[in-house]
């Protein structure tokens, strides 16, 4: 469904300068930017990469850190999860995987299974030809970094 509203977004913002609009600056946001995680990144075959928990309310987004960005050598290669309150719009940055590989190929794909815990699978890219995966201590929350 994040895809769908993506797709959507995209679509529209070629029309905003053909219906008159003014031609804004390259990074004009028109709302609220939300930065779910200041050093995460993604490739584009993970899916999904970004759930929604109607039950929690919480927008949850996988994604890998690196050491050139926020956070440094500290962060590098942790597989996290932004959880994201869409009630309070609070956002907190679970670990799943401290220093596993800090590459975009890395981060985790998300689901939520039938008792409502999560689950979180990734691998690295060419390392090896394992599977690493962490499920959710308890249902519709991931608060706690995933066990």
């Amino acid at each position: 469904m994040l895809y769908f509203l993506l797709a959507a977004v995209i679509a529209v913002l070629p029309g905003h300068a053909a219906a008159g609009k003014p031609e804004e600056t390259a990074d004009y946001i028109a709302g609220t930017l939300i930065v779910f995680n200041d050093n995460g990144a993604w490739s584009w075959f993970q899916d999904e990469r970004a759930i929604v928990d109607p039950v929690a309310g919480t927008l949850l987004v996988g994604s890998v850190s690196n050491k050139a960005g926020d956070g440094g050598a500290a962060r590098d290669g942790n597989v996290e999860l932004a959880v994201h309150s869409l009630e309070t719009g609070a956002t907190r940055v679970v670990a799943l995987h401290e220093r596993f590989e800090g590459d975009d190929h890395d981060a985790p794909a998300l689901m939520i299974r039938p008792d409502g815990r999560y689950l979180a699978a990734y691998s690295k890219h060419n390392g090896d030809r394992l599977t690493h995966w962490r499920v959710s201590a308890e249902p519709h929350d991931a608060t706690r970094a995933l066990g």
